[in-house]
């Protein structure tokens, strides 16, 4: 996949996930794949869509988190705090991460995540996460 960058005139790579599997249980949450790639000091464009609906909820997120061994996490922005993962379609997003330096490991969190509540969205519920960054 490809993105022209309107802001530099270039053209930038887009990391997408595969369609999420059905969630095995109604308060689960989706977790991206490890992202390896150095985000550190950048700018993170970000979109969740939402292919197949969940049941409606409130207070449903997205969250975006750093590690420095791939198993502890932690928070370092939340673009959105009630997505409404009843509507499909996608979200868009820009996350600053200009001042976070050194982290190897990073993911993007639907419906939880560190310190984060999950809503009962239900299971059948799909979506798939792309990034890209400037």
């Amino acid at each position: 996949n490809q993105f022209i960058s309107r802001s530099q005139g270039a053209i930038a790579s887009v990391s997408s996930t595969n369609a999420s599997a059905a969630l095995a249980g109604a308060s689960n949450s989706i977790r991206s794949n490890t992202i390896t790639e150095n985000l550190n000091g950048k700018t993170l464009h970000l979109c969740v869509d939402i292919t197949t609906a969940f049941n409606s909820a409130s207070n449903v997120g997205v969250s975006v988190e750093g590690s420095m061994d791939d198993d502890n996490y932690t928070v370092l922005a939340t673009p959105e705090s009630n997505i409404g993962p009843n509507v499909t379609g996608p979200r868009f997003y820009s996350v600053d991460l200009t001042k976070v330096n050194g982290i190897p490991y990073f993911t993007v969190h639907f419906n939880g995540g560190v310190g984060i509540s999950s809503a009962a969205i239900g299971t059948a519920g799909k979506l798939t996460i792309s990034y890209y960054t400037t």
